[in-house]
Order: structure tokens, then sequence, then C-alpha cells
């Protein structure tokens, strides 16, 4: 019965910590999808014409680890206001899976 107790207690703490380790790359990835959208805003706001290619690719990457439907609709060369429309359809969808690892795991 102790033996028991304890496998339980030691179960919950895995899944206690499983929840919060998503719970935090979660919300880096939101943190990182806010930085890129403000480097695109800023990008705009200098009026310059196309983004650094540097700064697209890593955002391709990102997005593409969220949805690779998402990443093909940049096409080649996306205009700054189709890469926000993407950044924040990712962002929506992180805040979906957050919201639905939290339900889970209530």
């Amino acid at each position: 019965m102790l033996r028991d107790a304890v496998r339980e207690m030691e179960r919950a703490r895995r899944v206690d910590e499983t929840a919060r380790r998503r719970r935090v790359e979660a919300r880096a990835e939101l943190t990182r999808a806010e930085a890129y959208a403000v480097a695109v805003e800023d990008h705009v706001e200098l009026n310059r014409s196309a983004l650094p290619e540097t700064l697209l690719l890593e955002i391709r990457r990102f997005v593409r680890r969220h949805s690779r439907r998402m990443a093909r609709t940049l096409g080649a060369e996306p205009q700054p206001a189709r890469i926000l429309d993407v950044l924040f359809d990712v962002q929506e969808r992180i805040q979906e899976r957050m919201g639905e690892s939290l339900a889970a795991a209530a």
C-alpha cells in the first residue's frame, strides 16, 4: 500500500513537471513570435522594402515548426504585412495549444 502511494506521488510529480516544462516552452515560443513581429514592424516603420534574408529565414523556420501550411503561405518573397499575419496566426495556434494542455492537466 505504501509502495502504491509512493508510485502515485512519483507519477504525479512527473506529470506536473511535464506540464510545467510545456508551459515554459510555450511561453518562450510566444515571446519569440512577438520578437519577430516587433522586428518586422520596426522594419516597416523604417520604410525598408524587404526584410533581411537572415531574419526571413529564421521566421520561416520558426513558422514551419508550428505549421507547414502557414510557412508555405509566406511565399518566395513575402510582404511584411503577410509575415505579420502569419506570425499572429502562429501566436494564436500556440495559445490554443497552451489552453488545451492546461485543460488536459486539470
